[in-house]
């Protein structure tokens, strides 16, 4: 079962200063490469189709993410106000991923742009919720 994990606690709910570090995550199958992403659809600009891109390591072997390449490096959640739902999504690659996903965009980064193209094919999803307070 694919599990997000941040202080080895497996809540949906946090507080900022609880996330600072990177997140456990758990569960990526050992039958070939996969890809991490992971996004806040709730930050602003608030726009149909975008988010903020938190993080994308792909190229993942034998379920192993410290062994992954990290094209865009951890941010933790910062929700400015309110609740964030920060979401995990797990890929399956069909090839190894090599060119295409460098970005220096974080605001307004769009997923479905992101997977045009790649040998991509969702396995599964999870999220936290996190407040700044």
């Amino acid at each position: 079962m694919f599990q997000v994990k941040y202080n080895n606690s497996g809540s949906k709910k946090f507080v900022m200063a609880k996330v600072t570090g990177k997140p456990q995550i758990l569960g990526i199958p050992t039958d070939g490469l996969y890809t991490l992403v992971m996004i806040d659809p709730d930050a602003p600009p608030k726009e149909p189709g975008k988010a903020w891109l938190h993080w994308i390591v792909t190229n993942i072997p034998e379920g192993d993410i410290s062994q992954g390449q990290e094209y865009v490096p951890y941010s933790a959640p910062t929700p400015p106000s309110g609740m964030h739902k920060y979401i995990f999504l797990l890929y399956k690659q069909y090839g190894s991923l090599t060119s295409g996903i460098h970005t220096n965009q974080r605001a307004g980064w769009s997923l479905q742009e992101f997977l045009k193209g790649k040998p991509l094919a969702e396995v599964a999803r999870n999220f936290v919720n996190v407040t700044k307070n």
